[in-house]
């Protein structure tokens, strides 16, 4: 019978596996660069906001549609300054 406070232990086995840190993608390094500029919530990659900022559909909507996936943009960012439009252009052109 064991008592309360005692807890049963497994051995330790040692491994000679590595661990390997995760890799960001190229495309996670970049948001995480806009993000540095703009801020949390002002740079995105999700796709409901790339699709909602692709375009303008109020002069041509059935051209805007048609084309929506073809020039469809990789990030969207909100700034609020002249250098944060300075530096997420040098981000881009990076």
């Amino acid at each position: 019978m064991t008592e309360e406070n005692e807890v049963a232990t497994e051995p330790v086995v040692e491994t000679k596996e590595e661990t390997k840190t995760p890799v960001a993608s190229e495309a996670d390094q970049v948001l995480e660069k806009l993000v540095g500029v703009v801020g949390v919530g002002n740079a995105s990659d999700m796709e409901l906001e790339r699709v909602v900022y692709s375009g303008d559909p109020s002069a041509l909507p059935q051209f805007h549609y048609r084309w929506k996936r073809k020039y469809l943009a990789d990030y969207v960012v909100r700034v609020k300054s002249v250098d944060e439009v300075k530096d997420v252009v040098a981000i881009a052109v990076s």
